[in-house]
C-alpha cells in the first residue's frame, strides 16, 4: 500500500488530527539538519543601501506573465510597474532576479479562517500576511541597518516624508504609479477610504484603532500622491512604526466602496 493511500485510510478512520500527524510524516520532505548560526558574519549597512526607488533601462519578468503579455491579456511589466519603482541593492540581498517557480514552504503559527484577514475570529500568524498586503512604510529590515541610523522605519508604498518644524504635521508621498492588480491606481483616494471608512469608523474592524495615532489626529489629501497627517500635539519618528505590518496598509477603495458601503 502506497504512503498516500495509507494516510488516507488512518484519516478516514481516526480524524482530522491524526490525518494531520499521518500527512506530516508520510509525505513531508524530511527538514534538513540544523546549524548553528553562532559564527555567521555580516556588514550592517546604511539605509541608502537597502533600495532606491528609480526607473531601469528593462525589467524581468517570470515566463508565465511573458505569455499573458504576448497573449495580449496583460500590459507590458513596464507599463504595470510604477515610474520609479523600488530597486533592491544588491548589497542587501544576493545578486540576480533568481530563479522563477518552484516550491514555497512555510510554518505558520496559527491556522486562518480564510484569506479574509479582517474577516475571521483568527487571523493565523505568519507570511500570509506580506502575501496579501504592503504597508506604508516597513520596520523589518531595519535589522541590517547601523545603529547609527535606526530612526524610525523605512519607506515602503510611501516613498518619503517630512516633519513641520513643531512635529505636529506629518506629510508623506507614495510611490507614483502602483497599480492594483485590476490595473486601479493606487494614490491618496484609497488612504483617505482607508482613514476614513475603516480605521475612524467604528463598525469596521481595523488594524490601526481609531486613535491608533493619538485623539484628534486628522488626515488632509494634498493631490494624488501626496497627504498629511495633522496631530493634537507634537510627535516623534515612533509613530510612524504604527504605519508598518499590518497597521498601516490601505485596500483598494474602488472595490471595497462597491462590495462594502459604509455603515449609516
Amino acid at each position: 500500500m502506497s504512503s498516500t493511500n495509507l494516510v488516507s485510510k488512518l484519516c478516514l478512520a481516526a480524524g482530522v488530527s491524526a490525518c494531520a500527524l499521518a500527512a506530516s510524516s508520510a509525505l513531508a520532505d524530511k527538514m534538513p539538519v540544523e546549524q548553528s548560526m553562532s559564527t555567521l558574519e555580516y556588514d550592517l549597512l546604511s539605509r541608502s543601501d537597502l533600495w532606491t526607488y528609480q526607473k531601469l533601462d528593462g525589467y524581468s519578468e517570470a515566463p508565465f506573465l511573458s505569455e499573458l503579455v504576448k497573449a495580449g491579456k496583460l500590459p507590458p511589466v513596464g507599463e504595470r510597474l510604477p515610474a520609479e519603482p523600488l530597486v533592491m541593492s544588491t548589497k542587501a540581498m544576493s545578486e540576480g532576479i533568481g530563479v522563477y517557480g518552484g516550491v514555497f514552504r512555510h510554518v505558520i503559527g496559527g491556522r486562518p479562517e480564510g484569506w479574509n484577514w479582517l474577516a475571521g475570529q483568527h487571523q493565523g500568524w505568519g507570511g500570509i500576511n506580506m502575501a496579501i498586503q504592503e504597508c506604508l512604510v516597513r520596520n523589518g529590515p531595519l535589522w541590517q541597518v547601523k545603529a547609527e541610523e535606526q530612526s524610525g522605519p523605512l519607506p515602503n508604498l510611501a516613498k518619503s516624508w517630512e516633519w513641520s518644524d513643531d512635529k505636529t504635521e506629518l506629510t508623506m508621498h507614495l510611490v507614483e504609479g502602483i497599480k492594483w492588480s485590476d490595473g486601479d491606481p493606487f494614490d491618496t483616494e484609497d488612504i483617505r477610504f482607508w482613514w476614513e471608512d475603516n480605521v475612524q469608523d467604528e463598525n469596521i474592524a481595523s488594524r490601526l484603532p481609531k486613535g491608533g495615532l493619538g485623539d484628534g489626529t486628522k488626515l488632509e489629501v494634498i493631490d494624488n500622491y501626496t497627504f498629511k497627517f495633522i496631530f493634537a500635539k507634537a510627535q516623534g519618528p515612533e509613530i510612524l512604526k504604527s504605519l508598518a505590518y499590518i497597521q498601516g496598509c490601505p485596500g483598494p477603495a474602488h472595490t471595497l466602496k462597491a462590495k462594502h458601503p459604509k455603515v449609516q
